[in-house]
């Protein structure tokens, strides 16, 4: 595998995470015309795809070797299924009601043009460089913990298990000290 592949295949699996987080984002943002409840809405979706994630995790390494399935498989097989009970939950249940349009719809000419701000910029470099920070963190901590600490695999993803779940239970006090610190003070 050339270093021409790897950087295409990454630059490829980034752009299609990215377009799905779009996307969810602008569902989050379309819930609701006030402010706070979108706020609220973000956060929710925050909190479900942690608890997806954590699930994708926990799920397979209980599962793995029944029915003839392995880890990988069984990690498909409850994603699916996270899927397949998550989307038809969000879509009756949604409470909220639909943000009102804002105008015409946006081509590659207003996209372009938001390239102009140089606010746009310094969120797009900001949102580069996070990504980064924390693909090179895993990336370093995986090879860390299975080569020097010969760690495997299912220990590792045991530990970033633990990880998430520390994640979840201070996300209240970060709540807490965001209601403190609004954006707009």
């Amino acid at each position: 595998v050339s270093l021409a592949y790897l950087i295409a295949s990454l630059a490829t699996c980034y752009l299609g995470y990215s377009m799905v987080t779009l996307a969810h984002l602008a569902l989050c943002a379309a819930q609701s015309d006030d402010y706070n409840a979108r706020g609220r809405v973000f956060a929710w979706w925050q909190t479900y795809t942690t608890l997806g994630l954590l699930t994708a995790m926990i799920v397979p390494k209980m599962l793995d070797g029944l029915l003839g399935l392995g880890l990988v498989q069984w990690m498909g097989v409850t994603i699916i299924s996270l899927i397949a009970i998550a989307t038809p939950t969000t879509v009756f249940l949604s409470a909220t009601s639909a943000a009102q349009p804002q105008g015409g719809h946006g081509g590659l000419r207003q996209y372009l043009a938001l390239l102009s701000l140089s606010s746009t910029r310094r969120v797009m470099t900001a949102e580069l460089f996070l990504g980064l920070a924390s693909g090179i963190a895993a990336a370093t901590g995986l090879i860390f913990m299975t080569s020097v600490k010969q760690f495997t695999i299912g220990d590792y993803g045991s530990q970033i298990v633990v990880y998430f779940l520390v994640t979840m239970l201070s996300s209240p006090l970060w709540a807490w000290i965001a209601s403190r610190m609004e954006k707009h003070k």
